[in-house]
């Protein structure tokens, strides 16, 4: 993909053209959609983005040496077919294969498996529960139905209530018609979604507690909630909302990785004629006589651009790039105001490979946490900034590494880690121990540890050492198959 750098003066010779139609800030999957759209409309567009990479949250990156993964959004849904096809983004390397099974439950008597078809998801779930398994598609049918209301809004700008111009009333009216095609029932549901906890709608439907947690957790992803909380049944929603290669509600994995997806759009883009610029970081979006007039980076380039779009956190574009000064008041306390956070239940796991020994595992559950932001910062800047930073206050139990955090870093092998939403080191102790991988660190109860009744007769007081001792007896499974 040809990307330049800013690192000549737009004026001088052989660097980028000092005025474009559009600019486009933050070469994230977002703005390059809309540099693409702005590019096949015939406009002159210059992108930037800060990094040397293109992608933001869409991105894959080699964390090590031949190692490439995704490092923020790992699977696709919610890009859209039509700018699949608008932007022929499969003529330029897009390619996704669908989950399938998505995902599972894992319950004491095995998993139950929820794979595309209902008809196979409702087949898993009756040797569970019979009565779940005849609810789960109508279950199915209700997020689908609300799904189908919805999905047209995702392509058309929300009308602006209030306003009395031909084209916002034209727009209300126009969803109006669509609310009145609804029944009462359609109404009601759509109500109930918007508003109840996910946790309230599936007992509403449901009785076997892993299937209702494993669903349950689509409605808590990304936000900053639990199951309780009103609201996060139009989370689950939000998710059927997506769709692959019209299958609505699917996920997929994509070949290459999610950096994939931004790298296609881009070609997209440039196949139109735009230009793409990293390691070009904006400084400031300039405004003259109340109109954008363009930008100036933080190298001193100004560029001159009528349109301005901003793939940057509103917050950080309208009090840092442009300058909170320059809106209304009340635009400029809301974003004040604005509170982006996110916290949730988490397990990091560490392989350490040990001279001598191999592979030995550390785990460790706890819960993500937020930090002041100056706290944030000290701390950030003294490790390396191409890492992706997690802030992670572990369960402490009063007990060896886990008597205090300063214990946990002090045993941790680096504080580099996997993570995983959900406490599920139990999960890992299963598996370490099927593998015969010992596990010398970890602060998940006895009471939800399971390894192979084999395991007693290498002691039962000293657990740890017991697992050590029956994987040296036994011998490593992993690297056989």
């Amino acid at each position: 993909m040809s990307t330049g750098s800013a690192t000549s003066a737009p004026s001088g010779g052989g660097g980028i053209s000092s005025s474009y139609d559009a600019i486009v800030v933050g070469g994230g999957h977002n703005g390059l959609t809309t540099a693409a759209y702005l590019a096949r409309a015939g406009m002159k567009t210059l992108v930037l983005e800060r990094r040397p990479i293109l992608g933001g949250a869409c991105v894959t990156e080699e964390v090590w040496p031949g190692a490439r993964v995704s490092r923020c959004s790992y699977v696709v849904s919610m890009l859209q077919s039509k700018v699949v096809s608008d932007l022929r983004l499969k003529d330029f390397g897009y390619k996704a294969y669908p989950l399938d099974p998505a995902y599972a439950a894992m319950t004491e008597d095995g998993p139950i498996f929820f794979f595309n078809e209902v008809e196979r998801t409702v087949e898993s779930i009756r040797k569970f529960s019979p009565k779940d398994a005849d609810n789960y598609e109508a279950f199915e049918d209700l997020l689908e139905s609300t799904a189908r209301f919805l999905r047209p809004m995702l392509l058309r700008e929300p009308p602006a209530l209030g306003s009395k111009s031909p084209g916002d009333i034209a727009g209300l009216i126009r969803e109006g018609a669509r609310m009145a095609g609804l029944g009462k029932r359609d109404i009601a549901n759509l109500v109930r979604i918007f508003t109840m906890s996910v946790g309230d709608l599936l007992d509403d439907w449901f009785e076997h507690d892993a299937l209702k947690g494993s669903i349950a957790s689509t409605g808590v992803v990304g936000v900053w909630a639990g199951p309780r909380t009103p609201g996060t049944a139009y989370n689950l929603l939000h998710h059927a909302l997506g769709e692959l290669d019209g299958m609505g509600g699917v996920w997929g994995q994509v070949v290459g990785g999610m950096g994939a997806i931004s790298n296609a759009i881009a070609r997209s883009a440039e196949s139109h004629g735009a230009t793409i610029l990293t390691d070009a970081e904006v400084a400031s979006i300039d405004v003259q006589g109340g109109r954008v007039a363009g930008v100036t980076l933080t190298n001193g380039d100004v560029i001159r651009a009528p349109i301005v779009a901003s793939g940057a956190h509103p917050k950080t574009t309208i009090l840092d790039l442009v300058g909170g000064e320059k809106f209304d008041d009340e635009i400029r306390t809301d974003m004040e105001r604005y509170r982006t956070r996110g916290g949730m239940p988490a397990t990091m796991i560490r392989l350490n490979l040990v001279d001598g020994l191999g592979p030995a595992l550390q785990i460790a559950e706890g819960h993500t946490i937020d930090l002041p932001d100056d706290v944030h910062d000290a701390l950030d800047q003294r490790t390396n900034p191409t890492w992706p930073t997690t802030w992670f206050a572990p369960v402490l139990t009063g007990k060896g590494a886990f008597r205090s955090t300063y214990e946990v870093m002090n045993h941790w092998g680096a504080n580099h880690c996997v993570m995983t939403s959900g406490h599920v080191g139990h999960l890992y102790l299963t598996l370490a121990s099927m593998l015969r991988i010992p596990v010398y660190m970890h602060n998940v109860g006895e009471e939800r540890v399971f390894r192979p009744s084999a395991w007693n007769a290498f002691g039962t007081n000293d657990t740890e050492g017991a697992d050590f001792r029956a994987c040296a007896n036994y011998g490593p499974l992993y690297g056989k198959v």
